[in-house]
């Protein structure tokens, strides 16, 4: 395996970032030459080729398949029109270790999984994920293309090599600007990771990680370290980054806030104030999760509007819903009775009526919330053409907007192209064929799809969001014949298959839609964060965390104090002393509670019962139920952490 010699030299390469000292590193035979292993004959180390020997496979080891579930999860906020970087995980016995390749492969060393209790634990998962941002970072930044491009230019004859190089500056290396790309991706990696769920305090919170890591890479302890050595000046380096840090962190404060709270304003249903929160995000750090954030916030916002237009009786179309959110309402009375005909221009049974210009104005309402949507969902695909989900919410805000001839386009003449045929698309095109007036058409095409696939969710391991959106908008159609009968049928047919499949969701959910209620929550106690529920009084944080207490978060205006407590909790205090916002994440001894993180989901159910709403985002699946206001965190069937919210809103 490759030795520590070489493992040195990786790192010091990828420092290494100016044309002149590249130069040498291309050229140099002794690169090559440090390693343990003889490489393939015309294969150098800064190849993929090189490593595939050397890598472990998840399937050889469940701490590779956890690294590559956080690298996945990084991803998912990876903002670039390249490819997708591929996590290598290597052997290695030689410390910790990470390093990009210019091919666009991240390495880590085996070793990195097994350094306790650096790496151990929910901390751990934390570390390894700002680890793996942080050269996620330099891939994004292009902080690579020196290293791109004498390799191409190593690869040319003389004449054309020096016409390549012709121009390019060489002398001392500038460790300044140098020093200047690893701040950045320390900082953009440490953004990243927030935005997909993991706690960038964990860097910096009791011990400084970086010393850390430098001393299982060179086997000494920064105390140790000799004067004026290499391993001295690995560690000064690792303590200037640990400050840097802990400086960057203040300023991160607000901005990773800002997200938090963006994200739990759009699960509690608050889509204006989550609009707002995620637009203050995106000032400082804007991308694809961004824009893409934005857009569900007007889609399920328009959703609202146009439901209140139903609920006064006016006939807005089938009322499908869409693979975004899972929701426990069933078809409401107004749905029913334009079902069988009833009128589309009085309130329901004589009660309020909308005037004339109320109407207007919802529906001008809805008009601007759905093009605000489109335009965020392009952005979207502008910014990551790559990404399948911002062509689905696409070409969803298009059918929401009655728009069926430019959501066949997106998913016709852009997504199939792109990604080929697959069930979502095939389910979004019968709902188009509905919103093209030709009911009887979708009807069979929505049925053909159940029989395929409805019976075999559970061998296929269907998304239970995409089944339930297919099993509703079929028996809506079917309502909408007459059919109640078939319709019923349908529903019994998803509760007995839901119910073989040990689906409890699913099942309860068809329940509901035979009961034509939605169902309850079980659960009735208030659940306290840290000892708290919103609104209470706090006047003492002396257990909140030294790094963060009183880290001001101002918001709209208003000077907010973020508090972080070792059991995990964090409370925002707002400028009356009251908690404005809690939740429940990680932590050194979370407490115990009706729910415990790292419990299964099933246990969500069997204390709650069915969630009012079901929200998928960058960080896991939210469980909301606003019967209590609480919700739930997800991820990889396994409950996380949650937030509670002021139910009386939603």
């Amino acid at each position: 395996m490759p030795s520590k010699r070489h493992v040195q030299a990786n790192t010091r390469a990828r420092y290494a970032l100016l044309v002149h000292a590249l130069l040498l590193f291309i050229t140099a035979t002794a690169f090559v030459a440090e390693t343990a292993i003889a490489a393939p004959a015309g294969v150098d180390s800064e190849s993929t080729r090189y490593w595939k020997p050397y890598v472990i496979t998840p399937e050889q080891d469940q701490r590779v398949a956890k690294v590559q579930a956080i690298f996945q999860r990084l991803l998912r906020a990876w903002d670039s029109t390249r490819v997708e970087p591929v996590l290598y995980v290597v052997k290695s016995g030689d410390g910790p270790w990470a390093a990009s390749l210019d091919d666009g492969s991240v390495l880590l060393s085996s070793e990195a999984l097994v350094a306790k209790p650096m790496l151990d634990g929910e901390t751990g998962d934390d570390r390894l994920a700002f680890v793996l941002a942080h050269e996620l970072a330099h891939q994004r930044a292009g902080h690579l293309w020196h290293r791109q491009f004498f390799r191409l230019a190593g690869a040319q004859p003389p004449e054309a090599r020096r016409k390549m190089l012709a121009g390019l500056q060489s002398g001392t290396q500038d460790w300044a600007a140098l020093e200047d790309k690893e701040a950045q991706a320390d900082h953009d990696g440490l953004v990243l990771m927030s935005v997909v769920g993991f706690n960038p305090f964990s860097i910096v919170d009791k011990e400084d990680f970086f010393s850390a890591w430098v001393e299982n890479i060179w086997g000494v302890s920064c105390e140790d370290a000799a004067a004026g050595s290499e391993e001295r000046k690995a560690c000064n380096q690792a303590e200037t980054r640990a400050i840097r840090t802990r400086i960057q962190l203040r300023d991160l404060a607000v901005q990773t806030t800002l997200f938090e709270l963006g994200v739990q304003a759009y699960v509690a249903g608050e889509y204006p104030q989550a609009r707002r929160y995620f637009i203050a995000f995106g000032r400082a750090y804007s991308g694809r999760v961004v824009h893409t954030n934005i857009g569900l916030t007007n889609l399920a916002e328009a959703q609202e509007r146009i439901q209140q237009l139903a609920d006064y009786g006016e006939d807005t179309g089938p009322p499908f819903v869409y693979p975004l959110i899972l929701g426990s309402s069933p078809l409401s009375s107004a749905d029913r009775m334009i079902a069988k005909g009833g009128s589309s221009t009085r309130g329901l049974q004589g009660g309020p009526q909308l005037s004339d210009a109320q109407r207007a104005q919802l529906h001008n309402t809805i008009d601007h919330l759905l093009d605000e949507a489109v335009h965020s969902f392009e952005q979207a695909v502008r910014i990551d053409p790559d990404d399948r989900q911002s062509y689905i919410h696409l070409a969803c805000a298009y059918l929401i907007a009655d728009n069926a001839p430019m959501a066949r386009g997106i998913l016709e003449g852009k997504y199939r192209p792109r990604f080929g045929n697959d069930k979502e698309s095939d389910l979004l095109l019968a709902m188009t064929t509905a919103k093209e007036g030709h009911s009887e058409r979708a009807v069979s095409r929505l049925s053909e799809m159940q029989h395929r696939y409805a019976a075999s969710a559970a061998q296929e391991n269907d998304d239970e969001l995409l089944l339930y959106t297919l099993y509703h908008n079929l028996a809506t159609l079917l309502q909408r014949q007459g059919d109640d009968k078939r319709a019923q049928s349908l529903w019994r047919d998803l509760a007995q298959t839901s119910k073989h499949n040990s689906d409890p969701t699913l099942f309860r959910l068809a329940v509901a839609q035979l009961q034509h209620r939605a169902p309850e929550t079980t659960g009735s106690s208030a659940v306290r964060v840290h000892g708290h529920v919103l609104g209470d009084v706090v006047a003492d944080t002396a257990s909140a965390v030294s790094l963060a207490n009183g880290s001001e978060v101002w918001i709209e205006g208003e000077r907010n104090l973020l508090y972080r407590f070792a059991d995990g909790a964090s409370l925002l205090v707002n400028a009356k002393r009251q908690v404005a916002a809690a939740w429940q994440q990680g932590g050194e001894a979370p407490p115990k509670t009706d729910l415990n993180i790292g419990e299964t989901a099933d246990r969500i159910f069997h204390r709650y019962g069915i969630p009012s709403r079901r929200i998928v985002t960058e960080r896991g699946e939210y469980y909301a139920y606003d019967g209590i206001g609480l919700a739930v965190l997800v991820e990889g069937q396994h409950i996380k952490g949650w937030f509670i919210y002021d139910r009386s809103s939603t």
